[in-house]
């Protein structure tokens, strides 16, 4: 399609400052005030009807020097007022309702020396609170943390610095700002720059890069900061790969066309094509990218991704190398949007690799179906499609929940009342998926793809590091079982792991028996019992002194879909069809019995053994299983009290805990012989994201 004409471009632009113009009337102090619509900016037409005219702020890089990803419109003249996207868009598009004053950094080349004074005509035209040296809430330093001497200035950085500073002030109003201006475009200038802004804030964002070379895999050292959130742009270019957003150390932050849109969000999304996207071709795969199909032996870019477009850009405010009001895109929008919302989230956990964060929850994501980025196919490196692709990753911001570390709860009875504690901030792990308790620690895999170890030791809690003790990471939930554990690892192999010698050590026992896993383990009795790799149900368990992988499958014709749960030598398990099957030995031999067509009861979760039966029904209710007059019945306990729930149930002590669709941990119950729902994450002011389990004494979930 054509360009518009220059008139037409004109009288957008005159319609535009004039409706700015009457919301900057309106706009009031503070940022509580900040209205919900965005009545302060008119976003341009989408990207397919228009293609801009842009201009890149930086040079391509020269050889061991990286550049800038912010892309400037040279179709939109200077202006009084603002264009393109402002503060209240952005929070209203990525549903972002809470505020933080922790520490983003900045890590940019050159200087820009009206870096100051433009944050804050930026802030004070949408009602902003004050950010500046003098109220310290803005700090600009060299690579070496130093007020001075500063770096030569650059127009085409200053464009990147101004776009930084304000995606993260209309993300974050109340964020303090730590700039770090490094002395030049040379890698090693920025990864100087990147050394002192690591270790003085705990998310860091980066609009930069350069394309991928040998060697890059020692520059990782440089990203390499346990519990601080590190943000790199994907790149400008389409499909290709980009350092350091390759890295499986940071999160990589692909972009998309953002545009106003009639449904439910009010937005919608599709790939913006410039956004970068690809396999590396030196970095490993990272553990918390084994929960996706990317297609790359090796790390996968993106990981999420946010607007980047510059036909739906965002407004800067620039006057070194430009004259005000303009508008940018580029995936440098999207790493400081990306950085501020994990600001947000919350304080990472201090062992945590916070680019894993996405990976637990990716249904908390928005997630970008359409449009692409080039030629690779028709896989999902470069074209969207629902879950994981190269150009948006998992999806944009849909709040803050996918940015936020996980917590091992532990939720007990004390003195009689409910109490929630955080084990895993006091012991300084990580925690995600649904945990397992036995013989006095609790076993949990880490957003890392870590296997954690809890344990409480003269009344403190510890954490224990499996994999790092190991060299094993897990991509499935554990469980524990006489002193060792077993999980499944980030090859869908079974892994036992337990102590030897005073060490812990891992044994692969699908080596040992040629059987891959997709979903368990379930142990009984020492026995395993695992969904595998081709959707049959694997019983494994040692025999003459060696592992033996047995096909339950195979025997009764009857593959599964899910995890399978074990009490007393039965095997509980849903088929494709939803079903809940029992299987059991009986003269000797395999047979299955199918539990919901005897009750007519499907289900859509995975089963739970304690005494009955319990699971998630496909209508979302609490369901028992049991068996009267020699005949299977189901009850549906939800329907009873009233409480729905939304993910797997666990028995414990003759109650049922599960999470509901609002996040609360509920205990049902039979009392005065009737069943009854108890809200403890009502008692207790704790929400929770994933599924529960029982030790003797507690329950622990996410």
């Amino acid at each position: 399609m054509s360009s518009p004409s220059r008139s037409t471009v004109a009288v957008r632009a005159l319609r535009r400052r004039a409706v700015a113009s009457l919301a900057a009337l309106l706009a009031t102090a503070g940022f509580a005030a900040l209205p919900t619509a965005p009545a302060q900016a008119v976003p341009l037409a989408p990207a397919a009807a228009v293609q801009p005219a842009t201009t890149r702020a930086c040079a391509a890089p020269a050889p061991g020097s990286a550049a800038c990803f912010a892309v400037r419109r040279t179709d939109v003249a200077p202006a009084a007022a603002p264009t393109g996207y402002g503060p209240a868009d952005l929070r209203q598009a990525y549903a972002l309702t809470a505020d933080s004053t922790r520490t983003v950094a900045i890590v940019d080349a050159y200087d820009d020396p009206t870096a100051e004074q433009d944050l804050t005509a930026y802030r004070s035209q949408y009602g902003l609170p004050a950010c500046s040296t003098a109220n310290g809430c803005f700090h600009k330093v060299n690579q070496t943390g130093a007020a001075a001497p500063l770096p030569a200035a650059d127009p085409g950085w200053a464009g990147e610095i101004s776009l930084d500073l304000d995606m993260v002030s209309a993300v974050c109003p109340h964020c303090t700002i730590l700039l770090v201006e490094a002395n030049d475009s040379l890698r090693t200038s920025l990864y100087a720059a990147e050394d002192y802004a690591t270790g003085h804030a705990g998310y860091v964002s980066n609009s930069w890069g350069t394309p991928e070379y040998a060697g890059e895999t020692g520059d990782d050292a440089h990203f390499d900061r346990p519990g601080v959130a590190i943000t790199v742009s994907t790149g400008d270019s389409g499909y290709g790969t980009e350092y350091p957003a390759a890295s499986p150390l940071v999160t990589a932050v692909g972009g998309t066309t953002l545009q106003r849109s009639g449904g439910a969000r009010g937005w919608t999304e599709t790939a913006w094509s410039g956004a970068g996207s690809g396999c590396s071709a030196y970095e490993p795969r990272p553990g918390f990218q084994q929960s996706v199909a990317t297609g790359c032996a090796g790390r996968a870019i993106a990981d999420v991704s946010a607007v980047a477009d510059p036909g739906t850009g965002v407004a800067v405010y620039q006057t070194y190398g430009a004259s005000g009001w303009t508008e940018y895109g580029g995936t440098s929008v999207a790493a400081p949007i990306t950085a501020a919302v994990y600001a947000l989230a919350g304080r990472p956990g201090a062992a945590d690799r916070p680019a894993g964060y996405p990976y637990a929850y990716p249904g908390k994501l928005n997630d970008v179906t359409g449009g692409g980025n080039g030629s690779c196919g028709g896989s999902p490196l470069c074209a969207a499609g629902p879950g994981w692709d190269g150009p948006t990753g998992l999806g944009t911001p849909a709040g803050t929940p996918s940015f936020a570390a996980t917590r091992l709860w532990q939720f007990a009875v004390v003195n009689s009342a409910w109490v929630a504690t955080d084990v895993a901030a006091g012991a300084g792990g990580s925690a995600t998926g649904t945990p397992s308790s036995d013989s006095g620690s609790t076993w949990v895999r880490g957003a890392d793809g870590h296997l954690w170890q809890y344990f409480q030791q003269n009344g403190q809690w510890i954490a224990f590091d499996l994999t790092a003790a190991t060299g094993v990471a897990v991509s499935g939930d554990p469980v524990g079982s006489g002193g060792g554990v077993y999980a499944r690892d980030t090859n869908g192999h079974l892994v036992q792991f337990y102590v030897s010698g005073n060490a812990w050590v891992a044994f692969d026992v699908t080596a040992a028996t040629g059987a891959a896993i997709s979903a368990g383990p379930a142990v009984d009795g020492g026995v395993e019992y695992a969904r595998g790799g081709n959707g049959d149900l694997l019983q494994f368990y040692v025999s003459n002194g060696a592992w033996v992988a047995f096909d339950v499958s195979a025997a009764t014709g009857v593959p599964i879909a899910g995890a399978p749960q074990s009490q007393g030598g039965t095997v509980y398990a849903r088929d494709a069809a939803g079903h809940l099957r029992q299987f059991f030995v009986s003269g000797g031999r395999w047979v299955s019995f199918d539990v919901s067509a005897a009750t007519g009861a499907a289900i859509a979760g995975d089963p739970t053994a304690g005494g009955a039966v319990y699971a998630r029904g496909s209508n979302g209710d609490l369901l028992q299983f049991y068996v009267a007059n020699g005949a299977w019945v189901a009850f549906d306990v939800s329907a009873a009290t009233g409480v729905p729930i939304a993910g797997n149930p666990v028995s414990l002590g003759g109650a049922q805990y599960a999470r509901t669709a609002a996040g609360h941990l509920v205990q049902f119950f039979v009392s005065g012989g009737r069943w009854v729902s108890f809200d403890v994450s009502a008692a207790t002011g704790t929400p929770v994201t994933g599924d529960p389990n029982g030790s003797s004494s507690a329950i622990w979930t996410t």
